[in-house]
Formats: C-alpha cells, sequence, structure tokens
C-alpha cells in the first residue's frame, strides 16, 4: 500500500470512527456557544410610565402640551434577566415642571430609569425628549345651555323655556382653549311624566376641556307644566257697535287670538264670534254725533282672547 493510501485510510478511520458521538459534540458546542452569544445580546423595549410634577393649580400659567402616558425604553442585557422585566418594574423619574412655566425642552436620559438589573442597561428612550408649552390663565363668562327630553303626563304641555340659574359659568383655563368656549352643555331636563306645576332640579355641567375649570360645576333649573294649550288665530272678526245704528268703525274688523284646551279651542268657528263695541263714557251721556275710541270685546268662555286692535275709533 502506498503511503498516500494508507493516509487516507488513517484519516477516514478518524472521521468515521465513533462519528454520531463527534457529531452531538459538536452539535452541543455550537448550541451552548450561540446561547452565551445570544444572552448578551438580547434586547427590548419596554412601555414605561411617565410622571409629571405639575405647577400649582394656583399658578398663572397652564400647561398646554398634552403629556405622553408612557415612553418606550429599549434595554439590552442577559436574556434571561430582560424576559422577566416588565414596564411597571421599571420607573422614570419624575419630570419636573414647577419650575419653569414656559417653553421648555426636557431631555430623558438613561439615568433616569430606575428599577433595571445589575446587567441590564438602557440603550435608548423614545422619545429622548419632551417639549412643553404654558399660557397664560385667563376667566371668562360662557353661557349655560340645556334642553328638555321626554313628554309630560297626559294632557300637559311645557310653558314657556327652561329657566337656569345661573345663567353663566366662569370658565377658567388657557387662553386658547377658553377663547373658543362658545356654550357650556348642561344635563338635559327629563320631564318625562311630569304633571302640571313648577319643578326645579340642579343639572351637572358637561366636563370642561383639559386645563379648564368650571365655576360652578352644577347649574339649577327649573320650568312650568301646564295643561296642555292650543292657539288659533281669525284674521276678519267683524265689529258690530251696540246701541247705534248709523256708527261706522275703523277698523271694521280686527284680528282675534284666541289659547285654551284643545278641546275648546279647535272648535271654535269663526261665525260663532262676535267682537262688539258698547260705546259708553261712563258718567257722561253720548252726544249725539261724535267720535271716540272704545274697547273691542270678545268673550268665550274657558279660553283667553286676545284681540288686536283692542280699541277702533267709532263715528256715528
Amino acid at each position: 500500500m502506498s503511503k498516500r493510501s494508507r493516509a487516507r485510510s488513517i484519516v477516514g478511520q478518524l472521521v468515521l470512527n465513533n462519528f454520531w458521538l463527534k457529531a452531538i459534540s459538536v452539535f452541543c458546542a455550537l448550541a451552548f456557544y450561540n446561547f452565551i452569544h445570544s444572552a448578551q445580546h438580547a434586547q427590548r423595549t419596554l412601555k414605561v410610565s411617565l410622571v409629571a410634577e405639575m405647577p400649582s393649580p394656583d399658578a398663572a400659567r397652564s400647561l398646554v402640551t398634552k403629556l405622553p402616558a408612557t415612553v418606550d425604553v429599549t434595554i439590552a442585557g442577559p436574556r434571561q434577566q430582560i424576559a422577566e422585566l416588565r414596564g411597571v418594574d421599571l420607573e422614570l423619574e419624575p419630570v419636573d415642571l414647577t419650575k419653569s412655566l414656559d417653553f421648555a425642552r426636557l431631555a430623558l436620559t438613561p439615568a433616569m430609569i430606575t428599577g433595571l438589573a445589575p446587567a441590564v442597561r438602557v440603550l435608548k428612550i423614545v422619545p429622548p425628549m419632551i417639549e412643553t408649552r404654558f399660557e397664560d390663565k385667563i376667566p371668562r363668562q360662557v353661557a349655560i345651555h340645556t334642553k328638555s327630553t321626554g313628554s309630560p303626563a297626559k294632557g300637559m304641555q311645557l310653558k314657556g323655556s327652561i329657566k337656569l340659574e345661573p345663567l353663566r359659568v366662569i370658565a377658567t383655563g388657557p387662553r386658547s382653549a377658553v377663547e373658543v368656549l362658545q356654550v357650556v352643555v348642561a344635563d338635559n331636563f327629563d320631564i318625562t311624566g311630569l304633571g302640571g306645576g313648577t319643578h326645579t332640579r340642579r343639572l351637572a355641567l358637561t366636563p370642561p376641556p383639559t386645563g379648564v375649570d368650571y365655576d360652578p360645576m352644577s347649574v339649577l333649573a327649573s320650568l312650568e307644566i301646564h295643561e296642555e294649550r292650543a292657539h288659533v288665530a281669525f284674521p276678519d272678526v267683524t265689529v258690530e257697535v251696540l246701541g247705534l245704528k248709523r256708527a261706522r268703525v275703523k277698523p271694521p274688523r280686527v284680528e282675534v287670538l284666541i289659547d285654551g284646551p284643545p278641546k275648546l279651542t279647535l272648535a271654535l268657528k269663526k261665525k260663532l264670534l262676535v267682537a262688539y263695541v258698547d260705546p259708553k263714557i261712563e258718567g257722561e251721556e253720548l252726544p249725539t254725533t261724535g267720535k271716540a275710541l272704545f274697547d273691542v270685546k270678545l268673550v268665550v268662555e274657558g279660553v283667553n282672547v286676545q284681540i288686536k286692535p283692542k280699541q277702533v275709533l267709532v263715528t256715528w
């Protein structure tokens, strides 16, 4: 056998002798290396709460920047330690907003993160900086609005509008938020099933915008419920003159407005209405001829009557 053939035989025996044992050993070595290597370079991003120390409520300026509730903190370290950490385990030092009441940029640095395991470090914080802006606080009176909902008891209706006390609320807060307020809405006044009379309730105002306070936070509302009424108008009702046959009336017709219970009001007909003038002067007798203003009268039981105009000129 040549030297070359003998060398090949020796190499083949070295490779094939206990082959599977050698293969398993190599695989385990690679797996162990990969475990050690990956443990040294594990990374994870956690959400950590952002806490801010706010200025006193009595301060002349107010924060108008919306701060994020959390920041993203990327950490690196041994895989096992990284896997066991949660966002609530880490704390970010409170951001102090009490010292500056103007525009400010506040940097968030790794040194501000506490609660880390010894072998874990902070790679980055997103956002790395927080911008804050403050505005002057101003007070402003804003009108309050509410409305009724539901239906009162049968045969009843709402009379007039809802009365509020106070009529306006004082809104105090950043100028940009307060100046755009047009109206402050109160809870609806539910009149479902209410009977006749005056009803009073305290209604809460809807929550104000962020950074704005209302004074007061509620309003006293009252309304009146009365019997259901119907309204009818008769535009041309002839005016009669009592006791004067040749008298002339100016204007000869008047408008009659009637409101009352629907059954009575809606049953009225124009031909049943008699508007008249009783030309009498208290303590005196009427002269043979003359002219004077007299009240127009019209009586209908159970309803309210309004006449336009109330007086007419009678010439006789």
